[in-house]
């Protein structure tokens, strides 16, 4: 009878053990996230780090933008974590489309180090006193200028305190047509299509573009009708910029040389150049200047399975060090202002980190809209099609039709 208990006794410990080694194998599995709605070559090397430095945790990244997503989660599965534009976030965090990220943060808050991320790039993502994405990385818009076609016009740098008048000024005497063909050789600026342009020199009159309390547009306001006079002056009146039908392609003219000025993000693609450049803030109008822009939100999925784990790649990433890490290498800068930006060597994000204080995240919705309805409006007035006030109201329609159906 002990033998035979014995033998039980062993059998069952074996039996235990294996069940122990079998769990322990299984415990061993890392969590596997999906991310999606970030597809840039930086994100790469961004998970390869963080895979490194977790073992029990993988992320990667399926490819898909804000209508998969959006697709997958009407389907009830992943991702278990994603990324869309600032400017749409708004309404998904209105439907319940993000995890809401308080409890977290109160829980965490000693490691997480909220006080060192800068408070703008938190804002856009707040609802009714509660965050539901953490920012990983902040965009903003300010004036690249290209010393070498500088210098050809015979002319000094501007004032880093320029205003409008002085920019429209300064881009008419960069534009050249070396033949004297009736042809650009060189635009002065390039780009005055670009939604930051208009919204730079509305938003320096002190107009509140947007406004989330209410929430409302304030399109059809006597800024507005001064912001596209001064294109049309611009492109008509002065020729320092192109009108619809000889307008190139801002990244091509600006890297082959034929476009003096541009306004675009502070990101690594518009340095990688064969000629001088530098960068300005952007001019000012009478409530100062302003960057348009905002911060790339990280939300995560009500539909994951993964919460938690997806919560530690957001504290991962918005960690100082790693911010620092991803702004020296990767180019992009950081939220984690205070102790990230002396690390920065780059000059375009330094003086991009400098102009953080006149940052204005415009809006969080329906910008896309205001993309296409801008254009078409602006190039109308530009064809002598439209009047200012009529192309003004038309694009305040078209904000106001866009928001009612963000809000449903």
């Amino acid at each position: 009878m002990w033998t035979r208990g014995v033998k039980h006794g062993l059998r069952g410990a074996t039996l235990a053990f294996a069940l122990w080694v079998a769990a322990l194998g299984a415990a061993a599995e890392p969590v596997v996230l999906e991310f999606s709605g970030w597809g840039a070559p930086s994100v790469e090397a961004i998970f390869e780090r963080f895979n490194a430095e977790h073992d029990g945790i993988q992320i990667m990244l399926v490819p898909g933008g804000a209508a998969q997503i959006l697709a997958r989660m009407a389907a009830g599965t992943g991702p278990d974590l994603y990324r869309v534009s600032w400017a749409e976030f708004a309404p998904w965090m209105q439907q319940g489309l993000a995890v809401d990220l308080t409890p977290f943060i109160e829980r965490d808050q000693e490691e997480l180090q909220l006080e060192d991320i800068w408070p703008r790039a938190l804002e856009p993502f707040q609802l009714n006193g509660r965050q539901y994405a953490m920012p990983h990385h902040i965009g903003g818009n300010l004036m690249y200028i290209n010393i070498d076609r500088v210098d050809e016009a015979g002319l000094p740098l501007p004032r880093s305190d320029w205003d409008w008048d002085e920019f429209v000024a300064y881009a008419a005497r960069l534009s050249l047509d070396r033949n004297n063909d009736g042809a650009m050789d060189v635009w002065g600026f390039v780009n005055p299509q670009m939604w930051a342009f208009s919204i730079a020199m509305i938003a320096s009159e002190g107009v509140r573009f947007f406004d989330p309390n209410l929430p409302a547009f304030n399109v059809d306001t006597p800024a507005m009708h001064r912001a596209m006079q001064r294109i049309y002056d611009l492109v008509h009146i002065h020729r320092g910029a192109p009108g619809p039908g000889e307008r190139p392609n801002a990244a091509e003219a600006w890297s082959s040389g034929s476009a003096a000025m541009t306004m675009q993000s502070a990101n690594p693609s518009w340095s990688q150049v064969d000629f001088r450049f530098t960068v300005l803030p952007n001019p000012s109008g009478p409530a100062g200047r302003v960057m348009p822009g905002g911060p790339q939100p990280l939300a995560i999925s009500p539909y994951s399975e993964h919460v938690e784990e997806a919560w530690t790649f957001i504290k991962w990433i918005v960690r100082p060090d790693i911010q620092a890490w991803i702004s020296g290498e990767l180019g992009l800068f950081p939220p984690a202002r205070r102790s990230a930006i002396p690390f920065v060597d780059n000059p375009v994000l330094r003086i991009f980190g400098g102009e953080l204080e006149n940052q204005l995240v415009y809006t969080t919705v329906a910008h896309s809209t205001y993309e296409r309805a801008f254009i078409q409006q602006m190039d109308a007035v530009l064809a002598h099609r439209q009047s200012i006030p009529a192309a003004a109201r038309e694009i305040q329609l078209q904000m106001d039709n866009a928001l009612a159906e963000a809000w449903k």
